[in-house]
């Protein structure tokens, strides 16, 4: 369980880096702003790897399907990054885990 809360926090502050990424490359386009749009492209670098291995440990350690690496399209795919932090949230909980808005802490989480 501990692999999953950690797991699940990882996947909740990707999700909102990437929420920031989209808003920053929005402006930046908006704006005609090539230092925001390069810094979109450099948070792009680091957050898509980030979120990509973070949803590979969850579809792992749930023994979901791989199709939830659909989760990884834009727009589309934030809809599946909410539905799969729903799914680890209701694990967590059912597990008697404590689940706040950015994940459980890791105090709470079983060292096993």
């Amino acid at each position: 369980m501990r692999e999953l809360g950690l797991a699940h926090r990882n996947l909740l502050r990707a999700t909102l880096a990437y929420l920031i990424m989209y808003v920053i490359n929005v402006v930046g386009s908006t704006l005609n702003n090539e230092f925001l749009l390069g810094l979109s492209g450099v948070m792009f670098l680091v957050t898509f790897p980030w979120l990509a291995y973070t949803v590979w440990k969850l579809i792992r350690l749930q023994r979901l399907s791989w199709f939830w690496y659909l989760a990884l399209f834009p727009w589309l795919g934030l809809l599946g990054l909410f539905a799969l932090s729903r799914k680890t949230s209701l694990s967590l909980r059912a597990a008697g885990i404590p689940v706040a808005f950015m994940g459980p802490k890791v105090i709470d989480l079983p060292t096993i």
